[in-house]
């Protein structure tokens, strides 16, 4: 925002609101103006800051809800024009510039629950980096190891390196609720896996078994048939063959390309014939 002197047409200050400001106005008095962040147009982040015409923040409040910002009516002549004020020292030009500077940058995220942290002693955020936060949910959520050390049993207490197990239990980062959600979710997919795995090995199982039921029953009914019984079977078996095979080779004279298999079974045609042949000679005496 740039402030302007309309007479003199001559610039008097500059600020900006980085908060995406919806609502702008200035006082009756023409000394300060207000900027507003308001609702339906966002819901986070509402309230309202003051400036000076120089572009000096003299004032911000944050409001849950805040629909609208006024100022009271006045009517002309109530506040006088007053003359320009003394123009900002170099030192606060020079603060003010900083400020613009500084508010111009873009900052990393920060959720929201870390927000409004206090600074540590030691001059820096208490905010972790992105890197030190996932580095701590996988030392949350991955699988814990006590490092070991000396082992000593004292009046019925293990300790190791010196720090009782239960100790050390207890020092044990603890899960947040979203992290035992996942960790509880994960549980109940790894088990739903293994139960379907389970029941795939048990079908494949039982159809395995019914097909080498069906194997057995098959060669047991073939082992109790008589010879006579054999031959009418392998009989009636070549007559099917010796049946796909002129099938086959009639297809062929229609000119539809045969594979190799189907070729496989036209060339053995004669063969199955002179079987054919034998066994109803032998049928015959």
């Amino acid at each position: 925002m740039h402030f302007w002197d309309i007479n003199k047409k001559k610039k008097i200050g500059m600020a900006r609101d980085r908060d995406g400001a919806k609502s702008f106005e200035w006082a009756p008095d023409g000394r300060t103006f207000t900027t507003a962040v308001l609702r339906p147009w966002r819901r986070v982040d509402n309230g309202y800051k003051i400036f000076t015409y120089a572009g000096e923040k003299i004032a911000e409040k944050k409001i849950e809800k805040l629909f609208q910002v006024l100022y009271r009516p006045a009517l002309r002549g109530v506040y006088p024009n007053r003359p320009q004020s003394p123009r900002l020292t170099d030192k606060r030009l020079a603060e003010q510039r900083e400020q613009v500077k500084a508010a111009a940058q873009p900052k990393a995220y920060v959720p929201p629950h870390l927000r409004n942290k206090q600074k540590s002693g030691t001059g820096k955020s208490s905010t972790p980096s992105l890197q030190e936060r996932l580095r701590l949910e996988r030392q949350s959520s991955g699988p814990k190891f006590i490092k070991q050390g000396p082992v000593a049993v004292n009046n019925g207490v293990v300790t190791h390196g010196g720090v009782a197990a239960d100790d050390q239990q207890q020092q044990q980062p603890k899960l947040t609720k979203q992290q035992l959600k996942n960790k509880k979710r994960a549980e109940r997919r790894r088990r739903a896996k293994e139960e379907r795995e389970a029941e795939k090995a048990a079908a494949e199982a039982a159809a395995a078994a019914e097909k080498q039921a069906a194997i057995e029953a098959q060669q047991a009914k073939i082992a109790s048939m008589s010879d006579e019984q054999k031959r009418a079977r392998m009989i009636k078996k070549l007559r099917k063959k010796i049946a796909q095979a002129d099938k086959l080779v009639e297809l062929a004279a229609g000119g539809q390309q045969l594979d190799a298999a189907q070729q496989a079974k036209v060339d053995s045609a004669a063969e199955l014939r002179a079987d054919l042949e034998e066994l109803l000679d032998q049928q015959s005496n």
